[in-house]
């Protein structure tokens, strides 16, 4: 997976052993719907269901279908998110999200912009750098990836940007996908070990490493 992350669409936290699914949207890019997701995970501690399907080590994010939110409307996405909801529903399996799509509603133009898109990018970098930094010399950590991401947009993008000198804020769109997109694996891995290790801890099992 590559390109395909930064598409919007419809996308699902799956897990087949367990027959456990979560279906959501976004008219952004699955990458940071993803992170998001991973980022908030410790809310979801004592909610059993979530907890199993985040933690279960083959759970999988998956794309179920791209959609361009410059020519499809919002009623669109909650129509399919919906229909795949119901999708699993008839077979059986536990789905963990909801619906409030509604035939029969107006549903209003997406609103985002391009500086809004950018500090939501940056707040998940920024996170997935102290996440990985972790336990370790968390500064001398950040400043390396940080320093080693701009000379990586330097020469993909053919900028300039000084690692010395440059802030995330300086940064456009695509060069922080570009960043994104790198840290992801590695974010990805660090905070479920994490989670798991903590869940270990607690007073409550849930037969998550079976």
């Amino acid at each position: 997976m590559g390109k395909e992350l930064l598409e919007a669409g419809i996308y699902a936290i799956i897990n087949k052993r367990l027959r456990m699914v979560y279906i959501g949207i976004t008219q952004d890019c699955f990458l940071i719907r993803w992170i998001e997701h991973l980022k908030r995970m410790p809310m979801y501690l004592y909610n059993n269901d979530r907890t199993k399907l985040y933690l279960a080590e083959d759970t999988q994010y998956i794309v179920l279908k791209e959609i361009n939110p410059a020519v499809s409307d919002k009623k669109v996405f909650y129509e399919l998110e919906n229909t795949a909801q119901e999708f699993y529903k008839e077979r059986g399996w536990i789905v963990l999200s909801t619906s409030t799509y509604n035939k029969n509603a107006d549903y209003s133009p997406w609103n985002s912009t391009i500086e809004a898109k950018k500090k939501r990018y940056r707040r998940a970098i920024n996170h997935m750098v102290a996440t990985i930094g972790e336990e370790v010399n968390q500064s001398k950590v950040a400043a390396r990836l940080y320093a080693a991401h701009y000379n990586e947009i330097n020469q993909t993008f053919a900028t300039y940007t000084n690692p010395k000198q440059a802030v995330t804020e300086e940064l456009r769109v695509t060069e922080l996908q570009f960043i994104m997109l790198d840290l992801y694996s590695r974010y990805k891995e660090k905070t479920i070990d994490k989670m798991r290790k903590y869940y270990i801890q607690t007073d409550r099992q849930l037969d998550l490493f079976t």
